[in-house]
């Protein structure tokens, strides 16, 4: 079975391959995993990468619009494709175009981010006007992963309006580009006292912006992430990190098992 991840800069991308190399290990099957290195191209070459080697199965993320391409070239080869955290909006599995689409297994982007929305919100004490003053750090353009977490968002903002958003920033889900983002909304907006992290990678680099800026996560800024990686985990524990949703790295475990 094939498998393709966006990029291995990223923990939760680590724990969602390790967890699916156990499945594998279990169950008998040789796993060939391909990494994109947030590259669209190099994306597009592992797909025929997978087909070319002949795989029996793909285990496809579907970054930068490239399921439509997996879906198309896989059914000529005649290889089943199961879809992970990315969804494809216009095309549900195993309908009569695409029959080899067997199934999508993804959390429900949209709650998480309103559910992380609400629990900042809620947690953060107002400034001398009233206000709630929020920076957000979303992921990668174009992703419905990145688009629907922020509907979540921009619906409880919707239900809020003591909440004023100071900016957003995107931090393409990784922790040095978060990091770096946020130094420069903050440096611009000190008065932000909450940030929506669009992922356990982001929020790290945020709070390693927040530390830079001789601050305190969790007292002087609050932040909210989803992922459930073990570090933001340990984070949640210590109090730098507010609260944590997900632990759907799972899903391409349960991808292969299917």
């Amino acid at each position: 079975i094939g498998a393709t991840v966006p990029t291995l800069d990223a923990q939760f991308w680590n724990r969602y391959v390790e967890f699916m190399q156990e499945g594998a290990d279990a169950l008998g099957v040789e796993l060939v995993v391909l990494n994109a290195d947030n590259s669209p191209d190099t994306m597009a070459s592992n797909i025929e990468d997978l087909i070319a080697r002949g795989v029996d199965g793909i285990i496809h993320v579907p970054y930068w619009n490239t399921g439509i391409k997996v879906l198309t070239e896989a059914q000529a080869a005649g290889i089943p494709v199961i879809m992970t955290d990315v969804y494809l909006s216009d095309i549900e599995p195993q309908s009569e175009q695409f029959p080899n689409y067997l199934a999508f297994v993804g959390p429900s982007d949209e709650e998480a981010g309103y559910a992380m929305a609400q629990a900042l919100f809620a947690a953060m004490t107002p400034n001398a006007d009233g206000e709630l003053v929020v920076g957000v750090v979303d992921g990668t353009p174009g992703t419905s992963v990145a688009i629907d977490r922020r509907k979540g968002f921009d619906r409880a903002m919707e239900e809020h309006p003591e909440v004023r958003l100071a900016g957003a920033v995107n931090g393409n889900f990784v922790r040095d580009e978060s990091q770096a983002a946020f130094e420069s909304l903050y440096q611009g907006n000190p008065d932000i006292t909450g940030v929506w992290a669009a992922n356990g990678g982001t929020a790290t680099g945020v709070m390693a912006a927040i530390k830079n800026a001789g601050k305190e996560p969790g007292k002087d800024v609050l932040v909210v992430a989803m992922d459930l990686n073990p570090e933001n985990v340990d984070a949640v524990e210590a109090g730098e990190l507010l609260f944590d949703i997900g632990g759907h790295w799972l899903q391409g475990g349960f991808g292969l098992v299917m």
